[in-house]
């Protein structure tokens, strides 16, 4: 069931305030505790209730507003952390200056949060799989926050309150990853002991572990990596820099098939070929008449062109030269398949544009391997030219390849195709005002939201420096503006961190559908155009349509 943004934004408020009636509530009994340790025997079961305690402040207070108590009880922290590691009560100096801390936090809780404005509604969640995260943490109002910040990009949470019940749970399904606080009520490194427990008991597989807690010592630290932990973070922690974790260690989306080409005068030995290929599940498609390759590639997204070498009306010699002259297939891998053996021959065809040479006859095994191998180098070569370094979506150039492509495919099969340029609002401003490393993490954030939230046939590139673009497959311009609109509200309300504060940010974006006559140049200018009237209008909204209109 979708919530909805009233309910949304009734659920943080219900979260804060819950927090802040409690606050007065962990004070006293912060304060209980220390009485007991100042004016009794010294208490080590009371040093470690206090250190819960005040672990818990550190690490949730940032989230609900409380910024100023969180840093100074992390401080504080820190001191009875060092105060566990001895059997006897502190000298007077150091008890005095932890003292002071107390009040310091006292009169942080007393000053109240300062809020930034709530976050929306999560939407419904993108056709990618929703990935399932077990969060071990014994702050249940922090956990909840994280439950909902995550839900927006598809993440389903499920809470542990303690380590009871977790390996119980991860024997009956194991999630997609999981999260957990080192320090829980059952001890300051009760989060590694379970998670040394369960490898050793269970079968985790390569399920990624990220610890997130107040603990930032060697012992905590060392005590992960010797349990397994892929990653630590110190609270309090941005939501986002989980969230990018969290996508990059949970990325295993199947390999998409390797899409072949083959070209060979004779038709039933070209069939063959590209039914060994998709039964080793490729797709391959033959192709029996040279002159019609370049159609061909004008309109799919081929990988490796396998061709033969002695054709009667255009050699592969020639081919190969003919293809090589458009500067869109420089890089296209061909392999020449021939009954060639001399070598000065073959040298010669690889000289005019081929790059590899396979002999005829040619075992189906051998054909396999050899195109998988050859296939997949190209590939990993192309994704290190197409892609962007800060976000890895496709580069301007490669998205423009693609546009071309997909239009051409949409006209062929006479489906929608409509084009989105998005350029995210006062950017300048975000990089003057918070640095370049949170306008950076802006950016990767859009990113993020815009893979997960769009379906798997649709194409998103950073189009520039804070421009994005998105082509939408079979979909028309009513479908895809719901859509993007949808992202663009949900974009606008994330909270992204920085030293000043959390801030929000918004995007504006044109749209254009493309038409029976629609090239790539034309359709950008559409939806540039359109970009200009929503930014002219005001910012943070879509506009669509006939842009002369």
């Amino acid at each position: 069931m979708t919530i909805t943004e009233e309910n949304y934004q009734a659920e943080l408020a219900a979260l804060r305030t819950e927090y802040a009636d409690e606050l007065p509530k962990r004070l006293r009994e912060i304060d209980t505790l220390w009485q007991t340790l100042e004016n009794g025997p010294w208490s080590p079961e009371a040093l470690h209730k206090l250190h819960l305690h005040i672990h818990r402040l550190a690490g949730a207070g940032t989230t609900f507003g409380y910024a100023e108590m969180s840093k100074t009880a992390r401080d504080l922290e820190k001191r009875l952390m060092a105060w566990l590691r001895e059997p006897d009560r502190p000298g007077r100096p150091t008890w005095e200056a932890a003292k002071a801390q107390m009040a310091k936090l006292a009169t942080a809780v007393g000053n109240g949060p300062q809020l930034a404005p709530g976050a929306a509604a999560p939407p419904p969640l993108s056709p990618m799989e929703s990935r399932l995260i077990y969060l071990v943490e014994d702050d249940l109002a922090l956990a909840e926050d994280f439950r909902l910040q995550l839900g927006r990009f598809g993440y389903a949470v499920r809470v542990f309150p303690s380590t009871e019940g977790v390996e119980a749970a991860v024997a009956e399904q194991r999630p997609d990853a999981m999260v957990l606080d080192v320090v829980l009520p059952e001890g300051n490194l009760a989060g590694t002991d379970l998670l040394r427990e369960m490898r050793a008991h269970l079968d985790l597989g390569d399920v990624p572990v990220i610890f997130v807690t107040a603990r930032d010592d060697f012992d905590a630290r060392l005590a992960a990596i010797r349990a397994g932990a892929d990653a630590y973070y110190h609270k309090p922690v941005d939501p986002m820099f989980l969230l990018d974790r969290l996508e990059h260690l949970t990325q295993r989306e199947a390999d998409a098939p390797f899409r072949i080409l083959i070209v060979d005068d004779e038709a039933a030995l070209a069939e063959h070929y590209a039914l060994v290929l998709r039964q080793a599940g490729m797709q391959a498609t033959s192709l029996t008449e040279p002159r019609q390759v370049l159609e061909w590639l004008a309109g799919n997204d081929v990988e490796l062109l396998l061709t033969d070498l002695y054709m009667p009306e255009c050699s592969g010699m020639e081919l190969a030269r003919l293809i090589r002259q458009d500067d869109r297939y420089l890089s296209l891998p061909i392999v020449f398949l021939s009954t060639e053996q001399a070598l000065e021959q073959q040298l010669k065809a690889m000289s005019l544009g081929g790059d590899d040479f396979l002999g005829k006859p040619i075992e189906d095994r051998h054909l396999v391997t050899a195109v998988t191998i050859r296939a997949r180098r190209a590939r990993e070569l192309r994704a290190l030219m197409s892609q962007d370094s800060l976000t890895g979506l496709l580069t301007h150039a490669r998205f423009k390849e693609r546009l071309d492509a997909e239009l051409a495919r949409g006209q062929r099969k006479a489906s929608a195709v409509t084009l989105a340029l998005l350029d995210i609002d006062h950017f300048k401003r975000v990089n003057d005002e918070h640095g370049h490393l949170a306008g950076d993490r802006v950016l990767k954030t859009l990113a993020n939201l815009l893979r997960r939230r769009i379906r798997r046939s649709d194409v998103v590139a950073r189009y520039g420096g804070e421009e994005f673009a998105v082509i939408f497959n079979d979909c028309d311009e009513e479908d895809a503006l719901h859509m993007l609109d949808t992202i663009r509200e949900d974009f606008s309300a994330i909270q992204h961190g920085a030293r000043e504060g959390a801030f929000q940010v918004t995007f504006s974006a044109g749209i254009a559908a493309a038409d029976a006559g629609s090239r790539v140049g034309s359709l950008i200018e559409q939806a540039d155009q359109n970009l200009y009237r929503a930014k002219d209008a005001g910012r943070n909204r879509i506009v669509a349509g006939d842009s002369t209109s």
